[in-house]
């Protein structure tokens, strides 16, 4: 039950629901054949599992210190960072899809 409510809590991010929308446009694009369903299934299970954490992080964070802090702004950096990563990496993916 945790783990649905932790679903539910992130749900309120607005940058999960620009990633949700991504997805949704990336699962579109599977149904219309222009990518395969493994590697999109892949790509968007990590971007979001990586939000799950980021948020997980931030929460933590702003809960340890909640003032401004340069050692907490470099962990939400980090954080943050690795889910850009995916993202990036996710869209290569999509374009290497397409071209071939």
């Amino acid at each position: 039950m945790e783990a649905l409510n932790g679903l539910y809590i992130t749900l309120s991010e607005k940058s999960i629901k620009l990633e949700l929308a991504c997805a949704f446009f990336a699962l579109m694009a599977v149904a219309l054949g222009y990518f395969d369903i493994i590697p999109t299934l892949i790509c968007i299970s990590l971007v979001l599992s990586l939000e799950l954490m980021n948020t997980a992080i931030e929460t933590l964070c702003d809960y340890i210190n909640p003032s401004m802090n340069d050692e907490i702004k470099m962990v939400k950096d980090i954080s943050a960072g690795s889910v850009l990563l995916a993202a990036m990496f996710s869209f290569l993916v999509a374009i290497f899809m397409v071209i071939t």
